[in-house]
């Protein structure tokens, strides 16, 4: 017989990640287990299990979000539901279904809305369960520069380094990931990662890079990006493609050419009351690792 309850975090996880290592991920670790459920600046994750008998069969989590808007000055609070996971040896028996509005009846009304960003076998049960799809959605998209001609000088700093006003945004009506020093410290620890800052523009580049491209995690700062400061990335680097996702922040970038991608899956619940508002995404907030 199937039963349901919370997680406990001192003696479940080796479970857990066997779960996810058998069944949807056998490259995910305890420590990337940790350091996105447990470490959170916005607060430990929630997590439901279900088990049969003593096995742990099937995992949900919920992470903890805030949001700032500019228009009212406020922080939002909203909840995240990523990491679902269900045995493939008892698929099919509605209990992603249970989990999750287990999981929403524990926080109704505690949370302004809920969004996630899910992958396509999810999607269509969030649909059936009262999600909606988010219509602002821009393309992940692929610039061409110039990487030598016009460039603006730069430094690269570690997130404990950053100096910038984690209010900041360019448009009032827009609500966007609240970036706090410990935000940064928590989401770019990890290596691959790099931060650029261009000490003219007072604005900082979130970035890291592959065999191809220059990929742009997040920009924040005081002025809007330019082309320069792009070039002098890929002049840096010897790089001519730049990876993004389309958003404000690139509307007065002149690429020499663009080439378009795909749109992510965003799904929203309980948003009306922010109707008259967009979300502000950027390729962190849309990256795998969530």
């Amino acid at each position: 017989m199937l039963s349901f309850r919370e997680i406990d975090y001192n003696k479940d996880l080796d479970q857990i990640i066997k779960l996810i290592n058998d069944n949807l991920d056998p490259d995910f670790t305890i420590k990337l287990f940790k350091w996105k459920h447990l470490e959170n600046p916005f607060g430990k994750s929630y997590g439901l299990l279900a088990f049969d008998g003593t096995e742990i069969i099937g995992l949900r989590m919920f992470m903890f979000w805030k949001f700032w808007e500019p228009s009212e000055e406020n922080l939002i609070l909203a909840l995240r539901p990523v990491d679902t996971v269900v045995d493939k040896n008892y698929r099919g028996q509605g209990i992603f279904k249970r989990l999750t509005l287990m999981g929403l009846e524990k926080f109704n009304g505690d949370h302004s809305f809920i969004f996630n960003t899910p992958n396509k076998n999810s999607l269509p049960g969030l649909l059936k369960m009262g999600w909606e799809k988010y219509n602002f959605i821009n393309c992940f998209k692929i610039g061409l520069i110039n990487p030598y001609y016009g460039f603006s000088s730069f430094v690269d700093v570690k997130p404990d380094e950053i100096k910038i006003d984690d209010k900041i945004s360019f448009q009032k009506e827009i609500l966007k990931t609240y970036t706090p020093l410990t935000y940064f410290k928590w989401r770019y620890q990890a290596s691959c990662f790099r931060i650029a800052y261009f000490e003219k523009e007072q604005t900082y580049i979130v970035y890291s890079i592959n065999k191809f491209h220059i990929i742009v995690f997040e920009i924040t700062g005081y002025s809007q990006l330019n082309i320069r400061m792009l070039n002098s990335l890929g002049r840096k680097f010897k790089k001519a493609l730049i990876y993004f996702y389309e958003d404000e922040q690139f509307e007065k970038v002149d690429f020499l050419l663009t080439l378009k991608r795909y749109k992510p899956n965003i799904t929203l619940r309980n948003f009306e009351v922010f109707k008259d508002n967009q979300i502000k995404f950027s390729l962190a907030d849309l990256d795998a690792s969530f």
